[in-house]
This record gives C-alpha cells, structure tokens and sequence, in this order.
C-alpha cells in the first residue's frame, strides 16, 4: 500500500470526526438551546402572571386606600359640623346666662341657721314667711361660669374626639 494513501485515509477519517464533532456540537448546543429557552419562557410567563397579579393586588389596596381616605374625610367633616354646631350651641347658652344671677332661697331652720333650698323663692305655707334670695359674691359667680363653660367646651371636644375614635375603632375592625 501507498503510505500517501494510507496517510490520506488517516486525515480523511480525522477530518471525518472533526466534522462528526463539530456537527454533535452545533446541534447540542442548539439542542441545550432550546431547552434553556424553554425554561426561561416558564420563567417569564410565571414572572408576568406574578407581575399582573400584584398589579392587580396593588390597584385594589390603593382604591380600598381610596375609599378609606374618602371616609376618613367625610367623617372628619361631619364630626366637625357636629363639633362647631355645640361650640355654637354652647356660646348660645353662655350669652343668654349672663345676665343671670345666681341665686338660691336661703331659709332658717329651727336651730336658727340658714340653710339652701332648691325650691323657688315664695312662701311655702301661710304660717312661713318667704325665704331670703341668696346671691353670689360677683367673683365667685364669674369663676362659676367660667368653670362650667369650660366644662361645656371640654365636652364638645371630648365629643368630637370619642366621635372620631370610636368610628376609626369600629372601621377598622370590620375587613
């Protein structure tokens, strides 16, 4: 035999599984290819569903935000009417009192001291005489007032918040 033939046989044959090689490995790559593009679409696909259902999610919690805001305000400015209509109620009333004078019936008792009464000043029986008006000192008469007004307005604003607190309390509890 020809050793030319012989060493073209050798580099036929080599070439032969270089090409072999080279083809199995275009076509296993594109095969793995395939395979990891497979995957990455499972992944993207459940990725956009993700995405889509906490869009979603979110839409919903920022209008249930929304309509809380919403609530929030239209309770705030009800209470608040509420709040102004007894602060106007109590300034009401406080302007009427002030041209009253506090006074109560003051009558003796057996002993001899005088004792308060709550009963209207007049006689009580033919046999009693009318009892004495008993006025306040003009000082002590004005720190009353001013005790009672601001027990009034510290009722309005205890009103207002309990209103508001309790109404917050009970929404949030319900889902």
């Amino acid at each position: 035999m020809n050793p030319y033939t012989i060493l073209g046989g050798i580099l036929v044959w080599g070439a032969s599984l270089a090409g072999a090689g080279w083809w199995a490995h275009g076509v296993g790559v594109n095969a793995q290819k395939v395979a990891d593009q497979a995957i990455f679409d499972r992944y993207e696909t459940a990725s956009r569903e993700q995405e889509t259902a906490a869009n979603n999610l979110l839409h919903q919690k920022e209008q249930e935000l929304i309509e809380l805001v919403l609530d929030r305000e239209a309770l705030t400015n009800q209470l608040e009417k509420t709040h102004a209509s007894a602060q106007r109620t109590t300034n009401a009333l406080r302007g009427e009192l002030a041209g009253e004078r506090l006074r109560f019936a003051a009558r003796e008792d057996s002993c001899g001291k005088s004792g308060g009464s709550t009963s209207r000043a007049g006689p009580d029986s033919a046999s009693n005489p009318a009892p004495a008006l008993v006025e306040l000192p003009a000082e002590i008469e004005g720190r009353l007032r001013e005790l009672a007004y601001d027990a009034d307005t510290l009722r309005d604003d205890y009103a207002l918040l309990y209103g508001w607190s309790h109404a917050v309390k009970c929404s949030a509890a319900s889902p």
